[in-house]
């Protein structure tokens, strides 16, 4: 386990196939046991399992937001220019910048009046996470999806999350399409030590 969590990478460039359905139904399944705030067991996993539904989500939210750039709609600040970065590359290069040509995506919500929905969430993609890494699967925590949530609320529909659930966070998995042959160097730990 010490040696899982060390050797976990963030993937970025991932191979255009499908996980197998049953390997990922699999991970589900295990996921699940996650602990949760007094044992409340809430969290909704909402999984894109077919690279082809992935590609449709991918031209549909780049497109959306091309329409915001476009209507000088996207937010001020850090967000809105790298929601516009991500743009620009799709439209003038066809890079992926949000979605990395990930096969699949996996978002956690859980409802908004749960004892620890954001907690529950985090520890249920972080579960998910340490079991795909084990099956030599790649995981990528994609903040820029979730920047294009908040700018894009017709996709949290798209994807059927229930209107009373909160999204903790969305996901990348697939097969990297790169290797990594060492540890990346972390530490020491930052530790605040009483007693």
């Amino acid at each position: 386990m010490a040696n899982l969590i060390r050797a976990r990478r963030s993937v970025r460039r991932y191979v255009h196939e499908n996980v197998a359905r049953e390997r990922i139904d699999e991970l589900l399944a295990t996921a699940c046991y996650a602990p949760t705030g007094i044992n409340a067991q809430d969290v909704l996993f909402t999984v894109v399992r077919d690279k082809d539904e992935m590609d449709s989500l991918r031209r549909d939210t780049l497109a959306r937001l091309a329409a915001l750039k476009e209507a000088e709609r996207l937010p001020d600040g850090i967000v809105g220019r790298y929601l516009g970065y991500a743009v620009n590359a799709w439209q003038n290069d066809g890079q992926d910048m949000i979605f990395r040509g990930a096969p699949h995506m996996l978002l956690a919500s859980a409802p908004k009046d749960a004892p620890c929905p954001a907690q529950d969430t985090l520890i249920a993609l972080t579960t998910f996470e340490l079991l795909a890494c084990s099956h030599g699967i790649g995981t990528l925590w994609v903040g820029m999806f979730m920047h294009a949530l908040a700018v894009c609320p017709e996709l949290v529909e798209r994807l059927r999350i229930p209107a009373g659930h909160m999204i903790g966070y969305s996901m990348l998995f697939g097969k990297p399409a790169v290797e990594f042959h060492r540890i990346a160097p972390r530490g020491p730990a930052k530790v605040n030590m009483i007693g």
